[in-house]
């Protein structure tokens, strides 16, 4: 495997740890109790059954996500330097029972740059099994990094990254691409 297509993982995982980073701390009862019944005779604390994954009605929805990038480079920095877009989507489905799941995808893509403007498109295919499609969110965000990238060990020095989070979205209808234009400046 070359080094570049290393740096390009690394840098891949970097970003994702990033973006998905905010949501590793989220506790949506604020509470850090298991729920359970306490009988009176010591060490009879017995749980409340959650229910299993399995045990839920899903349905599926598969389709993708692209994201289309016109970025605006203002940052002094080599033409060469290769310019990457990321995005996530994020979601958590059947919250409102307190037995949700979290779904994250992310993927990255190398711009093409001519003069001052970059350009790249971001897929994500995805399937998702939802238990409530019909009222779960997906919320999205992006990440642009510039970066050398050193062919001669597997080093990366970023130069400048920008990100935030986007609108988000209902969950697509089944079969379907969501399209949106991103438009940023590094």
């Amino acid at each position: 495997m070359s080094q570049l297509r290393i740096m390009r993982i690394v840098l891949f995982c970097v970003c994702l740890a990033g973006v998905t980073l905010p949501l590793w701390g989220q506790n949506a009862s604020g509470s850090s109790t298991v729920p359970g019944v306490l009988n009176t005779r010591p060490g009879s604390a017995q749980p409340v059954p959650m229910h299993m994954v399995s045990d839920v009605t899903t349905t599926t929805r598969a389709g993708k996500l692209v994201f289309d990038f016109t970025i605006t480079v203002d940052s002094t920095f080599a033409t060469t330097t290769p310019i990457y877009c990321e995005v996530g989507a994020n979601l958590v489905d059947d919250i409102t029972s307190g037995s949700g799941r979290e779904i994250t995808e992310s993927a990255a893509a190398t711009a093409t740059r001519t003069g001052s403007t970059a350009k790249c498109t971001v897929t994500i295919p995805y399937s998702w099994s939802l238990a409530t499609p019909s009222t779960d969110m997906v919320f999205l965000s992006y990440t642009i990094i510039a970066a050398n990238v050193s062919t001669s060990s597997v080093t990366a020095v970023a130069l400048r990254t920008a990100g935030q989070s986007l609108p988000s979205i209902a969950v697509p209808a089944n079969e379907t691409t969501h399209t949106q234009s991103i438009a940023a400046t590094i």
